[in-house]
């Protein structure tokens, strides 16, 4: 009969008791040191370590500083076991009983992605990283997935992938690094067997950011999600996503501080933080900044100087936006200004080549297409192509 190992963090520190909930940072740093520790072991905080280690019967050993999620500054670690006297006997070496047999069908572990950008605040994106696949990988019927706060167990170590398939009772193992600096992402990823150790497959990716050149909303809707999950309670949310949502909020308006949605982002995650007032002010500033979207508004009331005032101060925050120059093309050409409406035409194929206003016909998800109508009406009166 297998049997259970407990994994121990210990810290100590003020709390905060929500209902059912307990909060704060004394809180946060024991849940990753238990992260941290192996399975049957006890990991504890450099405070706990000063304040016991002359009274109890237990030897401490030194890990070093450790970066854990959510918490600034690095946890000075120990690993605590029970010192070995004259008279004690060593414990026994774990059993195959210890670990549950590695199944036949396909079955996985995802292991937290390393940073190693050399920058603390990507190790976020790495987390993301890690999240995705274990999303992805989850939603193909056949193999069994490992749930994340399993793979996360492993976070900040460098386990040996036997004894992770060993523990886990998984197969495969997928791991890897992410490197990000300045506009380029490189994410390297291999797939591991459990049992043998040895590599499956391995690939290198050189395009996140190839493929998203300004990343603010993707931050954006990143935050989003972390902030609909702990509302709704889904993925096993807890207390911290909503400090999760804000690290990503902040991190798209650093990218970009003219993108609404990453106000949009933070002011959601004010309020899950009940900082109302500060996400009244936030989200304020995310209408201010959502020029485009008023522009559209006031095109389509037939509102036309306002909506070219709207547009143009859009282009002053966002110069390469291709959507708010089809909308003042389109504009002009309604006013017959129409030198100026194949200018920004001309532009709109310099920065999006592939623009077509047939697909964006095909893929708007409106039920009455007339509102789109409109805007290709004034294009045709420009002489542009459909």
């Amino acid at each position: 009969m297998a049997r259970i190992r407990d994994r121990i963090g210990i810290n100590p520190g003020d709390i905060v008791i929500e209902g059912d909930d307990i909060l704060g940072d004394g809180v946060k740093i024991a849940a990753r040191l238990e992260g941290l520790a192996d399975a049957g072991g006890i990991f504890i905080s450099g405070d706990v370590c000063r304040q016991v280690r002359n009274n109890l019967d237990l030897e401490f050993e030194d890990l070093g500083e450790r970066r854990v999620k959510n918490i600034a500054e690095p946890v000075r670690t120990y690993r605590a076991a029970l010192a070995v006297t004259a008279g004690q006997r060593t414990p026994p070496a774990p059993s195959a009983e210890d670990h549950p047999a590695v199944p036949d069908k396909p079955s996985i572990a995802v292991l937290p992605f390393n940073n190693i950008s050399g920058d603390p605040e990507q190790e976020y994106f790495a987390d993301g990283i890690t999240e995705d696949i274990i999303t992805d990988l989850s939603k193909i019927s056949g193999p069994f997935v490992m749930a994340r706060n399993s793979s996360f167990a492993h976070k900040g170590q460098s386990p040996d992938v036997r004894q992770v398939s060993r523990e886990l009772g998984i197969r495969y193992v997928p791991e890897g690094s992410v490197r990000k600096a300045g506009g380029r992402v490189r994410i390297n990823a291999q797939m591991i067997d459990g049992p043998a150790g040895g590599h499956l497959w391995a690939e290198r990716y050189d395009r996140a950011l190839e493929l998203e050149p300004e990343p603010a909303p993707a931050y954006a809707f990143l935050s989003l999600v972390h902030s609909t999950e702990y509302a709704n309670g889904w993925n096993q949310a807890g207390p911290d996503h909503p400090a999760r949502a804000m690290e990503l909020a902040q991190q798209a308006i650093r990218v970009d501080g003219n993108e609404p949605q990453g106000y949009h982002a933070r002011a959601l995650s004010h309020t899950w933080l009940r900082n109302l007032e500060e996400a009244e002010r936030t989200a304020a500033r995310a209408l201010e900044l959502a020029l485009h979207f008023l522009g559209r508004a006031q095109f389509g009331l037939r509102r036309y100087e306002a909506a070219e005032a709207s547009f143009k101060r859009r282009l002053i925050h966002k110069p390469r936006s291709d959507m708010s120059r089809v909308f003042l093309a389109s504009l002009y050409g309604h006013l017959g200004r129409l030198g100026e409406a194949r200018q920004l035409w001309h532009e709109v194929m310099e920065i999006n080549p592939d623009y077509s206003v047939a697909h964006t016909r095909r893929v708007l998800p409106y039920r009455d297409p007339a509102w789109f109508d409109h805007v290709a009406e004034g294009l045709e009166k420009a002489g542009l192509p459909e």
